[in-house]
């Protein structure tokens, strides 16, 4: 479908596929897999061939026979271990091939299965993480998880943006926006929902609720200019999946020649500026992760007892088990899915193709109502949580430091001509690529390494001081061995694994250094670093080589982008030359 057609008109453009690579697994299906499965015995009471139930299986005509083995209703002895959250087709195959089956005898395995024979990547890497999920569906109670803290959500937002997104896959289009605004014990929120495929409507849809949120921001901007820094008012936005983000991402592209949307577009500049391109002082002061996915953060900080998938219905049900919140999401008849929340296909398709069995567009509203409430719920009580552990003396949960909103003052986009659009556009790519970095680096230590996006941690063996610059060496762990990074890579900070200077991007000069090309004298589990005498000498470095002493080191890679400031001065000139 063209970005200015919709599934209703004949307009269609070709999207070549590249074939080739998949023939080789076609032809090894058909002479080594098939035969495996053609040889099992398949009786009423005997079923040889193997299954996995994750959360793709949900359009498939053999869920409800394969979805009998994971049900909560079956005793942890008996559930297969397919119900546990985050595990691959080829974890379970290792799994059964050591005799682990079920839930419970993966709970009982420890994390020393994640070296067993034939274990793959991600059973080697994520052991632990499946076992304390596992633990969590025996004992049917959430539990901690293995990290203690997250930088993906700020321990205080005092006005909290809540968004609901759903996307019709075959109409390649939104179907519902849902937005709530929440501040103090006020709540107000506004539904769009689409019951046809028109682009039109989703353009109005778009622009009429981030209006509503640039209006809301801007008050906040307002009241925050009258009051003192310390006192200002913290306001972030909250999705519960990464893909409703992607989904709402995807709509704002497929309008970008809507003027109302181009607006939109140079008030989110306005919103989340990069220091880096843009030089006047009141870009100063990083705001980072503007939005937080719940789902992820409660995934990274908590083993919770769902089945197969940390979808909000399961989630927010699990926690009001628990007593810990009162609004979980409980969809009416028809909405229910087994390991999504998210609005299904069927319901999408029934309403835009009006079959006599859709459900009403007042449903679809209380539907997505329903879920924002429930996102709400979570996002407080994972505060509260917070608050309640710094009250007892532990360490802090919520570690995204958030300052108080403000705008930035010099740009009006009602006044913007063609050349600051261009100019937006390359601010908010570079934007979008700083914020997917930081994402990354806001990942514990271990799962970065475990990605390939980190070396460590790495042990100190000896620093040579030099007229320019200081050689170290480092020992690194086998675990780190396969990393992404190499000599050629940009963007290098030596740190002592601390995320408060990873996630500070006005530190990665004083952080940074060069990967040299390995020798072949020093092996695999050594490695050369250089960093400037300057920065080597700066009081930030010397007081991490204090701090960390030989043990801890880590090498990451954050965000470089050398076009956008070259594109943004060539913009500037040319608005110039306009304005001559």
């Amino acid at each position: 479908i063209p970005d200015d057609g919709d599934a209703e008109s004949a307009a269609y453009y070709p999207e070549p596929f590249d074939l080739t690579p998949y023939l080789r697994l076609v032809d090894e299906f058909c002479g080594v897999t098939l035969p495996k499965i053609a040889s099992k015995t398949v009786l009423p009471a005997q079923d040889e061939t193997f299954f996995h139930v994750y959360f793709k299986c949900e359009q498939c005509d053999y869920l409800d026979h394969c979805h009998s083995a994971v049900d909560a209703s079956k005793p942890a002895i008996r559930r297969d271990i397919s119900a546990v959250a985050g595990l691959t087709h080829e974890s379970k195959r290792t799994l059964q091939s050591v005799g682990i089956r079920t839930v419970a005898q993966l709970a009982q395995a420890g994390a020393g299965i994640g070296k067993v024979d034939g274990a793959g990547w991600s059973l080697s890497r994520r052991a632990e993480v499946l076992v304390s999920r596992a633990k969590a569906l025996v004992d049917d109670r959430i539990a901690p998880g293995l990290d203690p803290h997250t930088f993906l959500m700020p321990p205080v937002s005092e006005v909290a943006l809540y968004l609901v997104v759903d996307h019709d896959p075959v109409d390649d289009g939104l179907v519902t926006l849902g937005y709530l605004y929440v501040e103090g014990g006020t709540a107000r929120e506004r539904i769009e929902v689409l019951p046809t495929s028109s682009r039109a409507a989703e353009a109005d849809a778009l622009v009429g609720v981030f209006t509503d949120i640039i209006s809301d921001l801007e008050a906040v901007d307002r009241r925050n200019a009258a009051l003192p820094e310390d006192q200002g008012i913290r306001a972030h936005i909250y999705f519960y999946e990464v893909a409703e983000a992607t989904s709402l991402q995807d709509a704002v592209k497929r309008h970008l020649d809507d003027p109302r949307v181009r607006s939109g577009l140079l008030h989110m500049v306005r919103l989340f500026p990069p220091d880096e391109v843009v030089p006047e002082p009141e870009f100063r002061g990083m705001q980072h992760l503007p939005a937080t996915p719940l789902r992820s953060v409660v995934e990274q900080l908590f083993a919770v007892p769902t089945t197969v998938s940390y979808d909000l219905r399961q989630v927010s049900q699990a926690l009001a088990r628990e007593g810990a919140i009162a609004q979980p999401y409980a969809p009416d008849e028809g909405f229910a899915r087994p390991f999504s929340s998210l609005l299904s296909i069927e319901i999408s398709r029934g309403m835009r193709e009006e079959r006599r069995d859709a459900v009403s567009v007042e449903n679809v509203r209380s539907d997505v109502s329903s879920r924002l409430g429930a996102a709400r719920s979570i996002a407080e009580w994972l505060q509260d949580e917070h608050r309640r552990r710094v009250d007892a003396g532990d360490l802090k949960m919520l570690r995204l430091n958030k300052k108080p909103f403000a705008l930035q003052a010099t740009f009006n986009p009602l006044e913007a001509g063609d050349l600051d659009v261009l100019r937006a556009f390359e601010l908010l790519e570079n934007r979008s690529g700083l914020l997917e970095n930081l994402v990354r680096l806001a990942q514990p230590n271990h799962v970065r390494r475990d990605a390939g996006r980190a070396v460590g941690p790495m042990r100190l063996l000896h620093a040579s001081p030099g007229v320019r610059d200081v050689l170290l060496r480092f020992a690194i762990p086998q675990e780190a061995q396969e990393s992404e990074i190499s000599s050629g890579t940009f963007g290098l900070v030596l740190t002592d694994g601390q995320p408060d200077l990873l996630l500070e991007p006005r530190l990665w000069p004083r952080l940074a250094c060069q990967l040299k090309a390995s020798r072949a004298a020093d092996g695999p589990d050594v490695i050369s670093v250089t960093v400037y005498r300057r920065v080597f000498d700066s009081p930030d470095f010397q007081e991490m080589m204090r701090r960390a002493g030989q043990a801890s080191w880590w090498l990451d890679q954050t965000f470089v982008d050398i076009n956008s400031s070259k594109a943004d001065d060539f913009l500037s000139y040319l608005a110039a030359g306009a304005a001559a």
